[in-house]
């Protein structure tokens, strides 16, 4: 998502609760991983909510010129799976951040949600998918000028040195067959959504950077854009042509 942004000649602050780059600059050895030269890296808890000294911290790194957002954040809790605590690092932390972004005069905001698993969804996960959709709600009901979501399933890349694109790439050509659409179509929606196509790392953070820049066409006469799934994602990143 940096280095899309980047591309695209977006100066970018990168805000985490640690505040440091995920890679040190001195370890910096090859092209891709230049970014973390470019980019001002801050540190912020969204966390702290309820806490007016840190609204008003919020409000002053965002009213920094700030005209676009893209949020990240999500979790599967603390302790891992408590439902309360899904919700809360999914929810109130992302409805805490389009208020306040609002708030601050920011005019694009972009969100990296979850597709939606309907057996995760009502069991083991519930707090998760709750928390997705109260952030969800929460940033379209501020009227940015544009706001896009974007709802992947697997995410396909590599993920602390696991190559997860070895399962994806070709998980994502077989999904996007017209056998398997035909399949999705005429099972019930509660298994076909388990066909959700996967879709390449580059390809979700190309699409939210757009959408962080407020260069994704939204609903016209319709209001916001609807939530974007895999295969919306990919076809978007096709026209964007970034690597």
């Amino acid at each position: 998502m940096c280095r899309a942004l980047l591309s695209k000649g977006a100066q970018v602050t990168v805000a985490s609760r640690s505040g440091k780059s995920p890679i040190a600059v001195t370890a910096v050895d090859n092209s891709k991983d230049e970014w973390v030269k470019q980019v001002e890296f801050t540190s912020f808890d969204l966390e702290q909510f309820n806490d007016d000294d840190n609204k008003a911290a919020l409000l002053q790194l965002l009213g920094n010129g700030i005209t676009g957002v893209v949020s990240c954040v999500g979790s599967f809790g603390s302790p891992a799976l408590n439902s309360e605590s899904m919700f809360q690092q999914n929810g109130q932390t992302n409805a805490f951040l389009a208020t306040t972004a609002k708030e601050a005069g920011v005019n694009h905001f972009a969100y990296i949600s979850a597709h939606q698993y309907p057996v995760a969804k009502q069991t083991v996960m519930k707090g998760y998918y709750r928390g997705k959709m109260h952030a969800e709600s929460s940033i379209q009901q501020q009227g940015f000028d544009s706001t896009t979501i974007l709802r992947p399933g697997f995410i396909s890349g590599t993920r602390n040195g696991v190559p997860l694109w070895v399962a994806g790439t070709p998980m994502a050509s077989m999904f996007r067959t017209t056998v398997v659409k035909s399949v999705r179509s005429n099972i019930p929606s509660g298994l076909g959504d388990f066909l959700e196509t996967p879709v390449d790392v580059d390809d979700v953070g190309l699409v939210a950077a757009m959408g962080g820049l407020g260069r994704i066409e939204q609903g016209g006469a319709y209001g916001d854009l609807s939530p974007l799934n895999g295969v919306d994602i990919a076809r978007m990143a096709g026209t964007f042509g970034f690597k």
